[in-house]
């Protein structure tokens, strides 16, 4: 579904309330750019940064590989360089980067189900589901979480309120 970026803006806002307006507007439009030119719910990008980084976009993996909003892993995008892993640390390149992984996490899932593949089953690989083991694009607990959490904002978009979408994640409301 295509989403204006007020709509964006807001969904970002309650998951990120401490989050500055200029980046809430800034990380809305590269969303919306990004969710259109790859076909995927502009949501489901706010729902996997919430989870994996709290919106923080210097975040750091605790083994070190993972990096910024999407929680990229360096050694699959350009590298393990302080160049490449400082451009992770950028948000507005994060999230292109993620785009670009959701992508082909599209196209494995669709080569190996033989079909378009539903959204938990792409974001199967995109949570690491896919690298070991030959569950490949099989929904995780976490995949679920992320799917729900992605409706709790469809709901909040829909209401205008906040649907305290943080307990699907957290237990509660951080």
């Amino acid at each position: 579904m295509l989403r204006t970026l007020a709509q964006i803006a807001f969904v970002i806002s309650l998951s990120a309330p401490k989050l500055p307006s200029v980046q809430v507007n800034q990380f809305a439009e590269v969303i919306q750019t990004q969710a259109e030119k790859n076909d995927i719910e502009a949501l489901m990008f706010v729902a996997i940064i919430q989870h994996e980084s709290l919106f923080n976009e210097r975040a750091l993996s605790k083994d070190g590989q993972d990096f910024g909003l999407m929680q990229i892993r360096s050694s699959h995008f350009g590298g393990n360089n302080n160049a490449n892993n400082a451009r992770l640390l950028i948000g507005i390149e994060n999230i292109k980067v993620g785009a670009y992984s959701i992508k082909l996490n599209k196209e494995f899932c669709e080569h190996w189900l033989g079909r378009t593949p539903e959204t938990e089953e792409w974001l199967a690989c995109y949570t690491g589901s896919c690298k070991a083991t030959r569950n490949f694009c099989k929904p995780t607990k976490l995949t679920k979480q992320f799917s729900d959490y992605e409706k709790c904002l469809e709901k909040e978009v829909d209401t205008g309120m906040s649907e305290d979408c943080g307990k699907i994640y957290y237990g509660k409301v951080k």
